[in-house]
């Protein structure tokens, strides 16, 4: 955890620096995203929303993008059978190449904050035999991507976007049996994912 927050801080110093003489500007988009999880024990999700970006100058950008995927489980992998809801608040370095005045392809860096969530099937909670609980833990994580941005008008673009993200939240199972004993159990998920999307952004 110190080693990502650490990362995080290194991440924020090198935007403020380059917040100094740079003129800014920023958009507002409305999106349509497909999360596609690498683990098919999970299926994919389309979610929609805002984002945000911050230009500063021609060749820099943050943006701030959210949104929230949910899958079934059904197979056994250390979740029981049920539904995983995962909605992330992404952060991220933008890296402008410019190839002509409406075409500007860019690379992307960033952390993001996972608020996840599980709801155990209702098949599972009613064995009469056991009560079992199962949770997710709020983690960190770090995604990386490639994208572009085609001005359509002054102040109106279309961008495509793909992300590679790295999240690797704790899970917790607690097994009450009948005769009062409890077994807990701590494991770790992979909920590494691509992210697909395409957006219409407004410049101001």
């Amino acid at each position: 955890m110190r080693k990502k927050i650490l990362v995080v801080f290194i991440f924020l110093f090198f935007i403020c620096a380059n917040l100094k003489a740079q003129k800014i500007s920023f958009a507002l988009g409305l999106k349509v995203q497909y999360a596609d999880p690498v683990k098919k024990i999970y299926n994919g999700d389309f979610m929609s929303g805002l984002l945000f970006n911050l230009k500063i100058g021609n060749n820099f950008m943050i943006e701030i993008d959210s949104g929230n995927w949910k899958s079934q489980v059904k197979e056994k992998n250390n979740l029981y059978p049920g539904e995983l809801s995962v909605t992330p608040i992404l952060v991220s370095g933008i890296f402008i190449y410019p190839i002509k005045d409406s075409l500007y392809p860019y690379f992307s860096i960033g952390f993001g904050y996972y608020f996840n969530h599980f709801q155990i099937s209702e098949e599972i909670i009613t064995i009469p035999e056991i009560k079992i609980n199962q949770d997710i833990e709020d983690s960190f994580g770090f995604q990386t991507g490639l994208g572009i941005d085609y001005i359509i008008a002054s102040t109106l673009a279309l961008n495509l976007d793909v992300k590679y993200c790295w999240i690797s939240p704790k899970g917790e199972t607690i097994i009450t049996y009948i005769d009062d004993k409890v077994n807990q159990e701590i494991f770790n998920l992979n909920l590494n994912n691509l992210l697909y999307r395409i957006c219409i952004k407004i410049y101001f």
